[in-house]
């Protein structure tokens, strides 16, 4: 069965972040439509999260807008930037934006520019900001929500209550 990502769960991964992530998530909601990130920031995320997310999750727009958008003005803009090299690396290698592939196309795209050997740097190589901008985050988000978390067997992620007894008691099965 296949649950679906929403804003409210970008809320909660946007809150279990730190309180800068909600501090951009308010000042975006308090500006105009053109200060927040474009559709084609938000198309090329959404994609990348589609191609990198397990088959149990999807991930909608409204969830990808909200976290982006939920991040400092620095964030987006290095967002952005890092979406345009993508887009250019996938044009480079196929004709075609990353968002217009198909899913195995897009994962050949994301290997062929090397970002699955490369370490997460926000100032390194465009593969090593790729896989922080883009790969790393959109996992963040969906990892830091409860739906995410459950798929890992983590029943209360960071930040969300679940009292002492949960802390403490053995995953299931070896209890």
């Amino acid at each position: 069965m296949t649950r679906e990502l929403t804003r409210r769960d970008a809320l909660v991964a946007l809150g279990s972040g730190a309180a800068i992530g909600t501090a951009g998530l308010l000042a975006s909601e308090s500006k105009g439509a053109g200060e927040a990130a474009d559709s084609d920031v938000i198309g090329t995320v959404h994609a990348v999260a589609e191609t990198v997310y397990p088959d149990e999750v999807t991930a909608t727009r409204a969830f990808v807008r909200t976290y982006v958008d939920g991040q400092s003005q620095q964030r987006r803009e290095a967002i952005a930037e890092a979406t345009a090299r993508l887009n250019e690396g996938a044009k480079r290698h196929t004709g075609q934006r990353f968002t217009a592939l198909s899913e195995g196309d897009r994962t050949a795209t994301l290997t062929r520019l090397g970002v699955g050997r490369v370490e997460s740097n926000p100032d390194g190589s465009v593969p090593e900001r790729i896989r922080y901008q883009l790969v790393n985050s959109t996992l963040y988000a969906l990892f830091s929500s409860p739906l995410g978390s459950e798929l890992v067997g983590i029943e209360n992620p960071t930040g969300h209550p679940g009292g002492y007894k949960s802390l403490f008691r053995p995953p299931e099965g070896e209890q």
